[in-house]
């Protein structure tokens, strides 16, 4: 399992190539963020870790997800994450359903 650096570090990557894909500057995502350009620039660079709040925030900005950074630290396989982010991606009716079913399953 990757350490926990390293999913941080494909975070990161990912975050920098979003907001460049969207055409952002890094003083437009500051002022979204409500935070300095400098410290976006040293967060981007690996030279700071933004806290809890504005890196979920920032996440929610350029629409990119935490699940996979915070699912491979637990250990799951690239394939059951794959099932997890269809899970979610179903209304709550369907969720319920697939729980039901999974749980009379697993009764067996």
């Amino acid at each position: 399992m990757p350490a926990a650096a390293d999913h941080y570090e494909q975070l990161r990557e990912e975050l920098r190539f979003r907001r460049k894909e969207l055409h952002l500057t890094q003083e437009q995502l500051a002022e979204a963020l409500s935070t300095s350009t400098t410290h976006i620039s040293r967060v981007e660079r690996g030279q700071a870790v933004p806290g809890r709040d504005l890196l979920i925030r920032w996440c929610l900005t350029l629409h990119v997800s935490l699940d996979q950074t915070v699912l491979l630290d637990s250990g799951l396989e690239p394939k059951t994450i794959d099932l997890l982010r269809r899970i979610e991606r179903l209304d709550y009716r369907r969720q319920e359903r697939l729980f039901r079913m999974i749980e009379l399953y697993l009764r067996e």
